[in-house]
């Protein structure tokens, strides 16, 4: 477990990393700020992440890539990264709970979310004044996506490209620009 008053700064790549199977990630209320990537959590770890801040990430804030399913995202904020605050792609009936979060102010979107069969849930998050969408769902996704907000994002709230049908989007506030 990484606790409170840890600061990762200034890392070429992940100011923390998580990789492979068995991998097990618990971070709370940790600082990253002008890393690489603040968190990366990829190859089967699993990784609960909760009240962190990752600022100026010159790539992705948070990002996932095929994770373990049952990884947790909660109360983080996610501010000014150079590409996608939060970036998960996850396999095949996988899945992946977002809530709490907030991401602003990111060059691209604020919470994507990608891959066929991935079952992430996407509940009360903030997503706000980021260069594309608040969150985008990216092909083959599917899970939910229930009761965030999204406010001043430039290409709109929630942005949609061949998800799976059963993506559950509803009750969600959307303010565009």
């Amino acid at each position: 477990t990484i606790k409170e008053n840890t600061l990762c700064k200034l890392n070429t790549e992940a100011g923390i990393a998580a990789i492979g199977e068995g991998t097990s990630l618990n971070a709370d209320g940790v600082i990253c700020d002008e890393n690489l990537i603040g968190f990366t959590v990829q190859q089967g770890a699993k990784a609960m992440i909760a009240g962190c801040s990752v600022r100026i990430s010159k790539q992705v804030g948070i990002h996932f890539d095929m994770a373990a399913t049952g990884c947790e995202l909660l109360d983080n904020t996610v501010e000014k990264s150079s590409f996608n605050g939060f970036m998960l792609t996850g396999a095949n009936g996988s899945v992946a709970t977002l809530v709490g979060n907030k991401s602003s102010g990111n060059a691209l979107s604020g919470i994507v979310i990608t891959g066929a069969g991935f079952k992430p849930v996407l509940e009360r998050n903030e997503c706000n004044s980021n260069g594309e969408f608040g969150i985008f769902a990216g092909p083959g996704c599917s899970g939910a996506i229930r009761n965030n907000t999204c406010r001043g994002n430039n290409r709109g709230g929630i942005g949609r490209e061949n998800t799976a049908g059963d993506l559950d989007v509803k009750d969600n506030v959307i303010e565009e620009k």
